[in-house]
């Protein structure tokens, strides 16, 4: 597996598509999709992108 870098908007966007795909809410979708760069931007990485398919999921 290769590691790709991505700018923290590009998280964002990334999160937010890929939640609105799942049916999840304009509004939720954005909310989490901001958490989601946050945690990112913070070292949280547990709470980042890896954590999006657990959030679709549910």
């Amino acid at each position: 597996m290769t590691e790709q870098k991505l700018l923290l908007d590009e998280v964002q966007e990334l999160a937010e598509a890929a939640l609105l795909k799942v049916g999840t809410s304009p509004t939720a979708a954005r909310s989490l999709a901001r958490a989601v760069m946050a945690a990112e931007r913070d070292g949280i990485r547990s709470h980042g992108l890896i954590y999006v398919p657990f959030i679709a999921n549910t």
